[in-house]
């Protein structure tokens, strides 16, 4: 709750005619194939429940050059920083930046716990196929899919019970008996008094 430590984000630049309705109908239409993109997740009686909306929907803005009161870069990584509500969703948004007349920025936010680094290049290769298919005038050329990422878990949990659960388990207490509790990397800084998720990817 309040953490942006596992927002995902995703920027595309685009350059000469980009129709933003295009776009957005694109993105829908992945949202509406997977339903893991349109899931909410509560509480009830202390237990994570999933809510899948029926429709789709995505948290969308659209700003100029104009109305940034910051630079570009330095906006987008505020807006990727900004947490997601998990009860209320949408858990995928999306920053539109008008830089020119035909140059933009867009960013695609995600929650980790609807998407991971796999599905990242998974909805660029779906959004290029649909995008290209309804800029034509023709249908999604993806086929419906045969699961969803629940039906997935579903398995895995029932997989993981009884008799196999337990093998595992007793296999990786032994694997990791009289493993140090901290891994001492030998690290050019000390480690911090206080833990924090300040970092950089290069």
């Amino acid at each position: 709750g309040g953490s942006a430590l596992y927002n995902l984000g995703l920027v595309v630049r685009t350059r000469g005619d980009f129709d933003e309705a295009l776009f957005h109908r694109a993105l829908l239409e992945i949202v509406r194939r997977h339903e893991v993109l349109r899931t909410r997740f509560v509480e009830q009686d202390g237990a994570p429940v999933q809510i899948v909306d029926p429709e789709p929907r995505i948290d969308h803005r659209r700003l100029t050059a104009a109305e940034l009161t910051a630079e570009p870069l330095e906006f987008l990584a505020r807006e990727r920083a900004l947490p997601f509500d998990l009860a209320r969703g949408p858990l995928l948004r999306t920053r539109r930046l008008e830089l020119g007349p035909r140059e933009g920025l867009m960013l695609i936010g995600m929650h980790h716990i609807v998407a991971d680094e796999w599905s990242r290049g998974v909805l660029v290769r779906e959004l290029e196929a649909i995008h290209a298919a309804l800029a034509a005038d023709r249908p999604c050329p993806l086929p419906p899919l045969p699961l969803q990422y629940r039906d997935f878990a579903r398995w895995q949990r029932q997989t993981l019970q009884g008799e196999p659960r337990a093998r595992l388990v007793a296999w990786w207490r032994e694997a990791l008996a009289g493993a140090p509790p901290v891994l001492a990397l030998p690290l050019d800084r000390p480690r911090p008094p206080v833990r924090s998720d300040v970092g950089a990817e290069h």
